[in-house]
C-alpha cells in the first residue's frame, strides 16, 4: 500500500479534496529545485566538493550517518511514489527513489573500504565529478520543469 494512501485512510482530512498524485508531483517539483540548486553549487565549488566527498567516504561514522539519512529519503520516495507507468517523468521519479534506496544500502552494509573503493575508485568520482554534476543538473532541471508543468499539478 502506498504511504500516501495509508495516511489518507488514517487521516481523512489530510487529503480531502486532493488527489494523492497532486501532492507527489508538487513535492517532487520542490525537491527537483533543490536538486538543481545542489548541482549548480557542486559545480561552482568543484574542488571543495570533491575533497568533502572524499573525506566523508573515508570516515566510517559519517558514511553510516549518511546511509541512515539516505535510507529514510529513499524509503519515503519508494513508498510514496513507486509508479512504473505514466510517462518518463513518473518513471524517473521512481528510479531516483530506488537509486537512493540502493545507495543507502551500500552505505549501511558494505565494508567501509569497499564503499570508498566503489565510489572513489570504480566510479572514478574525482575524475568524472563534472560529468556526475552535469547529469544531476540536467535531471534536476527536467524534474523541476516536469513537476511544475504536469497536468496533475
Amino acid at each position: 500500500m502506498h504511504c500516501s494512501l495509508w495516511l489518507g485512510s488514517q487521516f481523512p482530512d489530510l487529503f480531502r479534496g486532493h488527489h494523492v498524485a497532486t501532492h507527489t508531483f508538487s513535492q517532487q517539483a520542490d525537491r527537483a529545485v533543490l536538486h538543481s540548486h545542489r548541482a549548480i553549487q557542486m559545480m561552482a565549488r568543484g574542488q571543495a566538493t570533491v575533497e568533502t566527498v572524499t573525506t566523508l567516504l573515508q570516515n566510517s561514522a559519517m558514511t553510516l550517518i549518511l546511509g541512515g539519512i539516505t535510507l529514510a529519503a529513499g524509503l519515503a520516495m519508494v513508498l510514496a511514489h513507486n509508479i512504473w507507468s505514466g510517462g518518463a517523468l513518473t518513471v524517473i521519479v521512481t528510479l531516483v527513489g530506488w537509486m537512493a534506496l540502493i545507495k543507502s544500502l551500500f552505505f549501511l552494509f558494505l565494508p567501509h573500504e569497499m564503499e570508498a573503493g566503489l565510489f572513489l575508485g570504480q566510479l572514478h568520482y574525482r575524475e568524472l565529478f563534472y560529468v556526475y554534476a552535469a547529469i544531476s543538473l540536467v535531471l534536476g532541471v527536467y524534474l523541476t520543469y516536469g513537476g511544475f508543468t504536469s497536468r496533475s499539478h
